[in-house]
């Protein structure tokens, strides 16, 4: 009777302690355990699985490095257009016209992202797309077609972009880049078409797709900006640069596009003004003047947190896809800087095994289009850390900050609140 109260009790244990044990651990399995959200679980670690990328507080979003023009990313590399767009990227008009059955029942004409039907003559369109014959319209002769309203005939045009001309029958175009601009963003120009119009890039810029949408860059990659106090000098990345007439008894300030360059002559003027012979970016309003360098085959992009600041990062690599040159950020200091010390100070974030190293390299004028090795390095770190850099060369012409990704896949390499200052770092 005894040994059997003790098997009960032995079993009554083993059910409890399997059951907490059970409880605790069923989020804790070995192996890949695809998660809500894009999470996936490694062994004991959850991360964001491939094609996912990590946002703020700990969210996975999904990752399409084609973007998706007029629609939204799904599913890594996986679009959901929204209606009358097709295409991987969801950048193709979808000719609704060219469906079978065909929408409209006698003339149909395509617009962006839609379509239009129009009746033949003596024909009234419909709220379901048909024709309806009445013999008003047909005595009417209209170009595309007419309404009646009110026992009144009225011819109409199928597209915004017409308007009826002075004979009331026929349509003409509506110059919509006259009138407006059209509404075209910037740093594009608005090209006039029959029915409608289309934004174009501005002369010297390239339409581009980066962190989500689609914009116009600036065709030269070789912006320059000047730290010395005889001769500052910027070129902006819209072409777009604005400097007050310059004092011999007044500090200069360049301004270039989100980017304030101050310049001081004496360092009276540096002990004044703290700012003075200052280059800083925190990306919140663009890159300033730091430019992708040609020699890279990973790019930077802009990352946006929950407070609404931004910070640079490079991408996780894709499957089977190898980086040899990494992405490459510099900004060209011309004419090359010659008065003493410069301190470059940054913020980094490194996260992820083996998720790649991070390099600071100077080019001085006189070495033949070469950077000199690696003035600092780092290939770990534990959230965003603040370094600072004194660059000793003389006649520094270029400074390059190099992220190259290793074989981890999932980690991040980004930095933020970049500063170039006169003198020695503190």
């Amino acid at each position: 009777m005894l040994t059997r109260v003790r098997v009960r009790v032995l079993v009554l244990l083993f059910w409890l302690c399997t059951r907490t044990q059970g409880h605790m651990d069923s989020e804790s399995w070995t192996g890949q355990a695809v998660l809500p959200s894009g999470l996936c679980r490694y062994g004991n670690s959850v991360e964001c699985c491939w094609g996912w990328r990590q946002m703020d507080r700990g969210r996975c979003q999904p990752y399409c490095e084609q973007g998706c023009k007029h629609g939204e990313c799904v599913g890594p590399d996986r679009c959901k257009c929204r209606p009358g767009y097709t295409g991987k990227a969801c950048n193709q008009d979808l000719n609704e016209c060219g469906l079978k059955p065909r929408p409209c029942k006698h003339r149909c004409m395509n617009t962006p992202g839609s379509y239009k039907c129009y009746c033949l003559d003596g024909h009234t369109l419909q709220p379901d797309g048909s024709c309806r014959n009445i013999r008003t319209c047909y005595h009417a002769n209209c170009q595309y077609g007419c309404e009646v309203i009110k026992g009144r005939v009225r011819c109409t045009c199928p597209s915004p972009g017409l308007q009826l001309g002075p004979d009331r029958r026929t349509c003409v175009d509506i110059n919509e880049c006259v009138l407006g601009g059209g509404g075209c963003p910037h740093r594009r120009k608005c090209v006039n078409t029959f029915g409608s119009f289309v934004c174009k890039c501005q002369l010297g810029f390239k339409l581009t797709y980066i962190n989500g949408r689609y914009t116009c860059i600036d065709k030269d990659t070789r912006p320059f900006c000047s730290l010395n106090p005889s001769a500052p000098k910027c070129r902006c990345e819209d072409g777009g640069c604005k400097a007050p007439p310059k004092s011999p008894d007044i500090p200069v300030t360049t301004s270039c596009g989100s980017l304030t360059l101050s310049l001081g002559n004496t360092d009276d003027y540096a002990r004044d003004d703290p700012k003075v012979g200052v280059l800083h970016c925190t990306f919140d309003h663009g890159v300033c003047l730091w430019m992708s360098d040609r020699e890279g085959d990973l790019h930077w992009q802009t990352i946006r947190n929950s407070a609404g600041d931004s910070y640079l990062s490079v991408p996780e690599l894709k499957a089977g896809q190898r980086s040899i040159r990494g992405a490459r950020l510099g900004i060209q200091i011309d004419p090359p800087w010659s008065h003493g010390d410069v301190c470059f100070s940054f913020s980094h974030w490194l996260t992820g095994n083996h998720v790649g190293v991070l390099q600071l390299f100077v080019k001085t004028k006189g070495r033949g289009q070469r950077y000199s090795t690696a003035i600092w390095s780092r290939t770990s770190g534990h959230g965003w850390r603040q370094t600072q850099v004194t660059l000793t060369s003389y006649s520094v012409d270029k400074v390059l900050l190099k992220a190259e990704r290793r074989r981890g896949h999932r980690g991040q390499i980004a930095i933020d609140d970049v500063t170039l200052r006169q003198g020695a770092c503190q």
